[in-house]
C-alpha cells in the first residue's frame, strides 16, 4: 500500500499541471438523476478555488438547483396533477486532487440553504435554514477531466455521486453528469 501511494505521489509531481498559488474561477451546469425516485433536476454551480500545493485545489461555491414538483389529488372524481417550479441555492466546499488533467475529489454540503423562490415562482428570499430530516448533510464524490480549450481556460467534464451522511436516511444517492468551464490564473 505504501509503495502504491509513493508511486502515485511521484507520478502526480511528474505530471504536475497546476502549481501551488494558482487560483480558479469556474463552475459547471448539468442535470442530476435521482436513482431512488426517478426525478431529474437541473443546476448551475459557480466555484472559486486556490491550489494550496501542486495539484491540490481547495474550493468553495454555490449550487443553484431547479426542479419541478408535482402533486396528484382528486377533484371530485377527476385525478388532477398540479406542478410548480421549485429552486434553492446550496453552499458547499471541498477539494480536488489532479493527476495531470484528471481529478478526484470530494465536496461537503453542510446543510445550509437559501430558498430562492416560492411555489408560485416569485423571487423572494425566505432565509437561511438548517436542512431537516429529508435533506441532511451530503458528501459529493467527484471524478472528472479537464481539457484545455484556450490559454488558461479548461472544459471540465465529470461525474459526481451524491450521498447522504445521515445513516438514518435510506437513500441510494444521486448521480450527476456535469460539464463546465474553469479559468486558472496565478497572481
Amino acid at each position: 500500500m505504501k509503495k502504491m501511494l509513493i508511486t502515485i505521489l511521484i507520478l502526480s509531481f511528474a505530471f504536475a499541471g497546476f502549481e501551488s498559488g494558482m487560483k480558479m474561477f469556474g463552475g459547471s451546469a448539468g442535470f442530476s438523476k435521482d436513482l431512488e425516485e426517478d426525478d431529474t433536476e437541473f443546476y448551475i454551480a459557480p466555484k472559486f478555488g486556490a491550489f494550496i500545493s501542486d495539484n491540490l485545489l481547495v474550493e468553495g461555491g454555490l449550487t443553484y438547483y431547479k426542479w419541478e414538483e408535482c402533486e396528484d389529488y382528486y377533484n371530485g372524481n377527476t385525478l388532477v396533477e398540479e406542478c410548480s417550479d421549485e429552486n434553492e441555492t446550496v453552499i458547499s466546499f471541498g477539494a480536488r486532487y489532479f493527476l495531470d488533467k484528471i481529478y478526484f475529489g470530494a465536496e461537503y454540503v453542510p446543510g445550509l440553504t437559501y430558498h430562492m423562490g416560492t411555489p408560485a415562482g416569485t423571487s423572494t428570499v425566505a432565509g437561511v435554514v438548517d436542512l431537516g430530516e429529508g435533506d441532511a448533510e451530503m458528501i459529493i464524490w467527484k471524478v472528472g477531466m479537464m481539457s484545455s480549450i484556450a490559454q488558461n481556460i479548461y472544459l471540465d467534464v465529470g461525474m459526481w455521486l451524491m450521498k447522504y451522511l445521515d445513516d438514518d436516511i435510506d437513500h441510494d444517492g444521486m448521480l450527476n453528469v456535469t460539464a463546465g468551464i474553469s479559468y486558472f490564473w496565478k497572481d
